[in-house]
């Protein structure tokens, strides 16, 4: 599935930065936040169970929707790297309880464990049942918890500095305040259905 994934805030996940090299930082691309749309915010959801995804032929298999606790790869279509976290610390928030979120891996590389993550439903829309059994566009609102480390997909108002032209730190967090690590998808796609869906009014970036 393709989609855009903004977070509650309204701020779209996103990976357009290199990171800074330090002696205790990775040298992987830095994920971030920021409020507008263009084509480094889309990402493509696997299963992450499929061994040697890259050949899967996801664009003619049937539609998988996406179910609580399923484990999952999110592939940034742009440059085919992974959602990633490992136990290194982020570039700002320097703390024990924060891990580092980055951008890893290449083409025709199917990835490693520290690329997934399992699915957990929030809350849903009330007049839509199945926004709660399964990720619905919009209606459903969402945590993704690191398969290796426990971590939340977090992010707050912390700012990455220059180099990261100031945009949102985005990291795994192992205290994640449930407020900060809630997520929803604002557009997708998929050959195996009629339509895609999406949402262009104000109030959603």
């Amino acid at each position: 599935m393709h989609m855009s994934i903004p977070a509650a805030a309204n701020v779209c996940l996103n990976t357009p930065l290199p990171l800074c090299t330090t002696d205790l930082h990775s040298i992987e691309q830095q994920i971030t936040l920021y409020p507008h749309r263009d084509h480094n915010n889309n990402w493509r959801i696997f299963n992450s169970t499929m061994e040697g995804d890259q050949d899967f032929d996801w664009e003619n298999s049937p539609l998988e929707h996406i179910r609580p606790k399923m484990r999952i790869k999110l592939r940034h279509i742009a440059t085919a790297k992974h959602l990633h976290s490992h136990d290194i610390r982020p570039p700002v928030s320097d703390v024990d309880f924060q891990n580092e979120v980055s951008a890893y891996g290449q083409r025709n590389f199917s990835g490693d464990a520290n690329d997934d993550w399992f699915v957990e439903i929030e809350h849903g829309d009330k007049r839509d049942r199945e926004s709660t059994k399964r990720l619905r566009t919009l209606r459903t609102t969402f945590r993704l918890r690191h398969a290796l480390t426990g971590c939340y997909l977090f992010s707050h108002k912390v700012k990455l500095p220059e180099w990261g032209f100031e945009q949102q730190e985005v990291t795994c967090n192992k205290n994640a305040v449930r407020a900060n690590s809630l997520w929803f998808i604002e557009t997708s796609m998929h050959p195996g259905r009629e339509c895609s869906l999406s949402f262009n009014a104000e109030g959603f970036i």
